[in-house]
């Protein structure tokens, strides 16, 4: 499916890299995009078979204080300076519609959800850090963000390697310098049931799914601090919340990534740093296909989709934040 949204346009006053105290410009109010308000097709055979994505956004309000600079402090009515004890922090939580020129890192980005966020992301103007195990995937992808007018910095990791992951992050600090955006997407799953997964299984599925996006976060934090916006968003999943059989350890390692998510959207919001979650039900992918065959001629949800969510996060950072998404497939009961 193609997205509907359009790049945001930048008026020629406006600065290459909007930061938090740009003046004259009001922030922009969240609308969804139209690519996010997906309708069902008359039920005709061909539309039946279209696959379209239903989502639920959970937002929450957040107070918005403007910056005047980089780590500006904000006063109150009464001149008083409003620090960390107001629950706002040394920064005012920067508004922004407009990633272009940031920096994003993206795991699993050598095919399906991965590959189409970093794509959507190099078309919205960000330079992308490609990480996944497959080295001649992340080059097909480093072609694709490279048609998009953007650089590409492949970085094959071993994601179940903790000394890996640090080494990444570091090699991204000595070569590129910055970090706005981290999307952990990488995963995997097994398709059994609780008695019958090993235990090996298990341990490969919790190091990719939960260790290493919590190994990543916690190693970016320094750089993503540094940025004006910065954004996390961790892809999660359905199951996360719905705990379908025969996916005992998949669920496990998804009900985790959300609980490490919402402590650490607690964490780091005073620091103007927002975390978010995706939580996808079946995406067309290969992963999904070597584990769900049945789901091979019903109406899926697309990488595509995944990418609009994750652009609409981006870009409409503004007074509303929206903590999660959940997507599900058009032919599954709503909620």
């Amino acid at each position: 499916m193609r997205r509907a949204t359009q790049r945001p346009s930048r008026s020629p006053s406006q600065p290459e890299r909007p930061s938090a105290g740009s003046a004259g410009s009001a922030p922009v109010l969240p609308q969804v995009a139209p690519s996010l308000a997906r309708v069902l097709p008359s039920p005709s055979p061909e539309g039946i078979l279209a696959a379209r994505s239903c989502l639920e956004i959970r937002a929450r309000v957040s107070r918005h204080l403007p910056e005047t600079g980089e780590r500006s402090r904000a006063t109150g009515s009464d001149g008083a300076t409003m620090g960390a004890s107001d629950g706002l922090g040394e920064r005012g939580l920067a508004m922004r519609n407009d990633i272009d020129g940031e920096v994003a890192l993206v795991t699993g980005a050598g095919s399906g959800i991965g590959r189409a966020i970093a794509v959507r992301l190099a078309e919205l103007g960000c330079d992308i850090v490609l990480v996944g195990r497959n080295a001649a995937k992340l080059q097909e992808t480093a072609a694709m963000v490279a048609e998009k007018g953007r650089t590409a910095h492949p970085m094959p990791c071993d994601l179940t390697d903790a000394e890996a992951i640090v080494s990444l992050v570091q090699e991204v600090r000595e070569t590129i310098g910055r970090l706005d955006v981290l999307v952990n997407d990488a995963g995997v799953m097994v398709r059994k049931s609780l008695e019958e997964t090993t235990t090996d299984e298990l341990d490969a599925i919790l190091a990719t799914n939960v260790r290493a996006p919590y190994i990543l976060c916690r190693e970016c934090l320094p750089l993503l601090r540094e940025s004006s916006a910065a954004e996390i968003v961790n892809v999660c999943s359905v199951v996360a919340h719905e705990g379908y059989p025969m996916q005992s350890a998949y669920a496990a390692s998804k009900h985790a990534l959300l609980g490490m998510s919402k402590s650490l959207a607690n964490e780091v919001y005073e620091q103007g740093i927002r975390v978010h979650v995706v939580s996808p039900g079946g995406v067309r992918t290969a992963m999904v296909g070597e584990a769900r065959p049945d789901l091979a001629s019903v109406p899926m949800i697309e990488p595509d989709d995944m990418a609009d969510a994750v652009e609409y996060l981006l870009t409409h950072r503004t007074d509303a934040v929206v903590d999660e998404i959940r997507i599900h497939r058009s032919t599954k009961a709503p909620f």
